[in-house]
């Protein structure tokens, strides 16, 4: 009988527990999870990586941009701040770009709308007119003149804009363009 039971007991302690394959099963879901975390966390590391790389770059590019402009901004003749709002200057200047551009003799008058809180609006009015009967006035050199104004002298605006169309060109334009000042 003692070698029954030995048996028996043999038997049993070889037989796995229940509970030992639910732990084991456990153990190795924790393990398959650990590794695709790592995994997932390597993907994510090397992906920001990339994007810091990115910022890097463009981080030095923009420092490159800023001192060009800084660079610029020091060799740019230093004009005299009384002359951006001198009126005569501001017609010398427009009559001169709008020959520069190819336009007609511009009729320049000047205006002057009120003082508005701190701010003076010292406006200089523009008509073109087309020289003859079947003439007409190309919109691209109009277009440019504008657009070379607001460019050079970032002071003057262009504030009221009419025009009259001959076709697909001009047969008169008139613009006011204003240069603001604070006092």
């Amino acid at each position: 009988m003692k070698a029954e039971n030995a048996a028996a007991k043999g038997k049993e302690e070889k037989a796995p527990s229940p509970m030992g394959n639910v732990a084991l099963v456990a153990s190795a879901a924790v393990a398959v999870a650990l590794a695709g975390l790592c995994f997932w966390l390597k993907a994510r590391s090397e992906e920001m990586k990339k994007k810091l790389d990115t910022s890097i770059t463009r981080y030095e590019q923009m420092k490159d941009l800023k001192r060009r402009v800084i660079d610029l901004a020091a060799r740019a003749p230093k004009g005299d701040v009384k002359e951006e709002g001198d009126p005569t200057k501001i017609q010398e200047y427009l009559s001169a770009k709008a020959k520069q551009t190819g336009l007609p003799d511009p009729r320049i008058g000047r205006t002057t709308p009120p003082k508005s809180g701190s701010w003076t609006e010292s406006a200089t009015s523009l008509d073109l007119r087309a020289q003859g009967r079947d003439a007409s006035i190309p919109r691209g050199p109009f277009v440019d003149f504008l657009a070379a104004v607001e460019r050079e002298r970032p002071y003057l605006k262009s504030k009221t804009l009419a025009m009259t169309y001959s076709g697909n060109d001009l047969s008169s334009a008139s613009v006011t363009i204003s240069h603001f000042k604070r006092e």
